[in-house]
Formats: structure tokens, sequence, C-alpha cells
């Protein structure tokens, strides 16, 4: 049986697991069944906590963690590559985010070290890359700065950041100079000030991203992140448009340019990891259009978690919250770290998902779904699992794709705790190729391929020997 498997060329296989034993059918056309599976509480201690990646065309595709080993990843056409972010191994360096700009070969790196934030430019230097402008700390000097992140336009950069309960954000204009160039790097900015920190309405914001697009002949920002109002003891989730030139300019915020994305929840529910993507410069779509995606939980182990998309267009948007784990066997289970990107076929959503019961844990870990939306955020019907390894626990996904217009548009990694993984797919398909991107891990030559639809615990495998 083994020697007729490996001489097939493609093969999908039945996994079937009962109490333990694990029987395999072997049929031409068939599925598997996924095994019970429940969120690990952490992944292990020094691994990576927080990955970022970002894609161009097909000449440059960059990812990022933290962990033990804080590094970059780098791929063109020729050449790939590992290297420690900051050239030195630092494993203060937490929370890392990463830009590559359209039109060129740098790329930007952002990340929290000692409670200040830290952004580097890369740039090729022979047959690697290396650090051409900074460390520069973009953080105004005072502690307690978290959550950096970053989105790019060809000509400028949009950083983030909490601190202290409030989101500061600056904008860095390429077209002056780089990181250090005199007046290329524009002033902080409130971007919270509308959710002031004051005794009589005192707000705590946190978790901040950031999108940058154009709308028509105007760059402009949205800002996404979640506000705590203490009087009203209700949590809000907040976007926070900026036009570009007055962000660079560091201009306070218009605070009729804000929206409430979500209805306000009280304890015990609350908001998680929202994050936001806006089309790529040049797209058919609108160019005012975004997509936010974010958690909602409550409180314990064992609450329900949903993973909501919120799509608005226009000049005076509309938000449409949409449930996209929206079957009774994903809804109700561990949905957790969701990431958004535009591609050519419209949205794609990914996030970590652990099926069955959270109250009799299994050691089988998480996998990695994704969704497609069309460019009003509505969900195509299939799921698909990102990661091929159903029996580690898989977490932490990162996804790119708004500026991919070749083969391969979707530009996907995570963590199993110990090795960083990407893959890339066609949007129009849902098979993904695997590979470490870790220096720790020697590459596997077979690939696997997964199809599932969590929705009834199906999934199918295709096996290329």
């Amino acid at each position: 049986m083994l020697t007729k498997i490996y001489t097939m060329k493609r093969l999908k296989i039945r996994i079937k697991l009962l109490m333990g034993t694990t029987a395999l059918l072997f049929s031409t056309y068939s599925t598997a069944q996924l095994p019970p599976t429940s969120l690990d509480v952490s992944i292990i201690p020094g691994s990576p906590q927080h990955v970022g990646n970002s894609a161009v065309g097909n000449y440059l595709s960059v990812s990022c963690w933290d962990g033990t080993t804080p590094e970059i990843y780098w791929e063109t056409p020729m050449l790939s590559g590992t290297i420690p972010i900051s050239e030195t191994l630092d494993i203060s360096i937490q929370d890392p985010d990463i830009v590559a700009f359209p039109g060129s070969e740098k790329f930007c790196v952002v990340y929290q070290k000692g409670g200040h934030i830290y952004a580097e430019l890369w740039a090729p230097v022979g047959l690697t890359y290396s650090i051409i402008e900074g460390p520069i700390m973009i953080s105004n000097g005072k502690p307690y700065n978290l959550y950096p992140n970053v989105d790019q336009l060809e000509n400028g950069a949009a950083f983030v950041w909490q601190q202290n309960g409030e989101i500061k954000g600056r904008y860095w204009d390429l077209t002056v100079g780089g990181l250090t160039t005199p007046l290329a790097l524009g002033g902080e900015v409130l971007i919270s000030r509308c959710f002031p920190k004051v005794f009589s309405t005192e707000y705590t914001n946190r978790e901040p991203d950031v999108s940058v697009y154009r709308s028509g002949g105007q760059d402009v920002a949205n800002v996404v992140f979640i506000s705590y109002d203490y009087d009203a003891n209700t949590e809000n989730l907040i976007i926070q448009r900026l036009d570009l030139d007055d962000f660079y300019v560091g201009l306070p915020v218009n605070c009729s340019e804000w929206s409430e994305l979500m209805p306000s929840v009280a304890d015990p529910y609350r908001y998680n990891n929202p994050r936001v993507a806006s089309p790529k410069i040049g797209s058919a779509v609108d160019f005012t259009d975004c997509e936010t995606v974010v958690s909602l939980t409550t409180a314990g182990f064992c609450g329900t978690q949903q993973i909501i998309g919120i799509n608005g267009a226009g000049a005076t948007p509309v938000y449409n919250p949409i449930l996209l784990n929206n079957t009774s066997d994903v809804q109700y289970h561990m949905n957790a770290f969701p990431v958004v990107s535009y591609n050519e076929c419209g949205i794609i959503v990914e996030w970590e998902y652990s099926a069955t019961s959270c109250i009799i844990p299994s050691f089988s870990g998480n996998i990695v779904l994704a969704r497609h939306l069309n460019y009003s955020g509505i969900p195509a019907p299939p799921y698909s699992a990102v990661n091929s390894n159903m029996f580690s626990t898989m977490a932490r996904p990162a996804v790119a794709s708004r500026y991919r217009t070749t083969d391969d548009n979707i530009y996907s990694t995570y963590t199993d705790g110990f090795f960083m993984y990407q893959r890339y797919s066609l949007c129009t398909s849902l098979f993904m190729r695997k590979k470490s991107i870790s220096n720790q891990e020697i590459e596997k030559k077979s690939e696997f391929s997964f199809y599932p639809n969590p929705a009834n615990d199906n999934l199918d495998i295709k096996m290329i020997l």
C-alpha cells in the first residue's frame, strides 16, 4: 500500500481519529475528520509573540517576529535571508511590524524596546539587506509605549502606537527624505484627542492599527483603536480619519471625522486586536473603502469569541458589521487575533481558530483559518486553513496581499511557538504551499495542502509527493 501511495503524483486521503488511534483510509477523493482541538493558554515563553509581514509585486516579501530571536526574513525571486532586527540579536525588541515600499526594494521595521518605539529603514546591500537609517526613536522619550504598527504608500508611511492610555502617531514623507532627514518625519500627533484622558471623562485607549490610502488626490489614514469610557463603563471600537498632509505637519485631528464601528459593550464583553486595511493604489474599488476586523470575547477562558468584519466606504462612511465566523461550530469557539488585507479578488481575513471544546482542552492546538470577502466585505462560503500541521499550536497570523498582483498573491505567515512559517496562495485558489522561514528548521521537501470546512469538522487533504 505504501509503495502504491508514493508512486502517485497527487492523492487525497481520509484521516479519522478514534479514541487516540489513527486509522488511515486512502481513496482518490475523500475527507479527513478534524480532531477536537482547543486553544493553548499561551505559546511557549520566549517564542514569537508577535509577527508582521509585507509584500510588494513579485519582487520583495518580508516578515518579522520577536521572541528569543527577533528577526527579519526577506525574499526576492533570486535570493532570501534571515537577519536579526537591528542587525544585532536583541531579545528586548518586542512587537515588530514591517512594510515594504511599492516601486522600491526598501522596507521599514517598527518595534517597541524598553518602553519606546523605534524605526529602521533597510535596503539591499550586495547580496543581502542592511539598515541604511536608524534605529531612530520615533516616540517622544516618555515611557509606556506599546502596540506599534505601520502602513505605507509608495511615498510615505504612517506610524501609530499606544502611550499610557493615549494613541499617538507620526507620518514620514519619503519625498522629503529618509527617517533621519530633517523635516521628513513629521511631528507627533495625538490621534485619540477626541477621547481624552481627563478627570471628568477618562478614556483609556489601546491597540491601534493604521491603513493609508489615496482618495482622489488626497492621501488619507484610517486609525482604529479600542477606547474604554470609565464614566459609562463601556468599551468602543473607534476609527479616526486623518488627512495625511495634516498628519505630517502635526495638526490636531478633526473630531468630526471619527466613527464608532461597533456598538458599545460592557463587561464581561471585550474588543481585542483590531486591524484595518485599505485597497491598493490604482485599485478599481472605491478608494475611500476600508475593512476593519476585530475579535469580540467575554471574560474567561471559555467566553464566546467572534470575528467581526466592518466595511465602510465613501466620504462619510456607513460601517456595516458582519460576523465572519458565522456558523454555529466556528462561531462559539476560540477565535482570536484576526488580520486583514485587500487583494486582487477582494479581501482576505485570517485568524486563530481552535475547535470543539475549551472546557476539556486537548493538546493538538490551533489552526489558522482564512476567509475570502468581496469588496463590500461579504464573506464567500468556504473557509480554508493556512497551516498544514493540524497537530501543533499555530498562532499569530499575519497576511499581506495589497500590493501583490502576480501569482501567489496572498502572503501569509504564522508561528507554531518554535518556528516561523510562510505560505503563498492565489486569491482564486485555496491551495497554499508552506515552508519554514526560521533559521532553526530545515525545510521539508514534501508539501501538504488542506481544504477544511470547520463548520462540519471536515477537512480535505491533498498530498504532493
